[in-house]
């Protein structure tokens, strides 16, 4: 029996309602502009700088950052940071980052002072002026006798006016940026990394448990930080070194009695 519903049209018969070969090719058309659009927004993307990162200098992709060292008191308001900029530094920036290279390091803490680090007299210290030089060597001979300082590098130019790369053998790389001279500024900011190298050789390495050690030895910071033990300890370190409370900027009102021979014990190669 022949079925009479009509209701749903043969699609194949239906010849009166199939595009025209003009629209078809208007539709070919748009479908072509599209493409080249998209194809367009590729290559535009592809063709676009790389958004600038801070360079790892060969560091580890495990590698932790945090911003370390306090700007040095040049660069500081009475009360806190100021915005301007002077030899190429920010007044408003932290200027140093602390990197750790190693998250697993094996530690074993003595109770009496560990062994001394590498002899000042073998640690090189590149770039920068003869007087910069000078006074990196003259702090390192007094202050770096239970360090393990790898180099200090003076740099052209780096990010911030200085840098720690903390390894999990307790070893340090220092960088500091030639803009800080060789005043004050430089003296403040190479006490404070030379203390972060104190407790990276002091702690063997383990920087987890000398944050948290550290944390309760020199209390709270002012500012915020990854790390705040490592932070408090370097600052008391700069004020114990240094004689000074003034250039402060994680403890900028100047560490304790107590806090300070925290500090000493450290430089003298003891843990806290």
């Amino acid at each position: 029996m022949r079925n009479d519903d009509h209701s749903h049209p043969d699609r194949f018969a239906a010849s009166e309602t199939a595009p025209s070969p003009h629209a078809r090719r208007r539709v070919r058309a748009q479908l072509l502009a599209v493409l080249a659009a998209g194809f367009a927004l590729i290559a535009a993307w592809l063709d676009a700088p790389e958004p600038f990162r801070e360079p790892t200098h060969g560091r580890s992709p495990k590698a932790m950052s945090a911003i370390a060292a306090p700007p040095p008191e040049e660069l500081l308001a009475p009360v806190g940071p100021a915005l301007g900029e002077e030899d190429g530094l920010l007044w408003d920036e932290a200027p140093s980052e602390l990197f750790v290279v190693s998250d697993d390091p094996v530690l074993k803490l003595a109770a009496g002072p560990v062994t001394t680090g590498k002899p000042h007299s073998q640690v090189p210290i590149t770039g920068g002026t003869a007087q910069q030089r000078a006074a990196i060597k003259s702090i390192l001979k007094k202050w770096g006798t239970y360090t393990n300082v790898r180099a200090v590098k003076i740099q052209p130019k780096l990010s911030r006016s200085g840098l720690s790369t903390m390894y999990g053998d307790g070893s340090v790389l220092i960088e500091i940026r030639k803009a800080v001279g060789a005043g004050s500024r430089l003296t403040y900011t190479f006490t404070h990394e030379l203390a972060h190298a104190q407790a990276a050789h002091v702690y063997g390495g383990d920087y987890a448990t000398a944050d948290r050690r550290l944390k309760s030895a020199f209390g709270p910071v002012k500012q915020a930080s990854s790390w705040k033990g490592l932070e408090a300890a370097a600052d008391c370190g700069a004020h114990y070194m240094t004689g000074t409370k003034k250039h402060l900027y994680y403890k900028p009102a100047g560490c304790s009695v107590p806090q300070r021979a925290s500090a000493k014990k450290i430089a003298q190669g003891y843990t806290v």
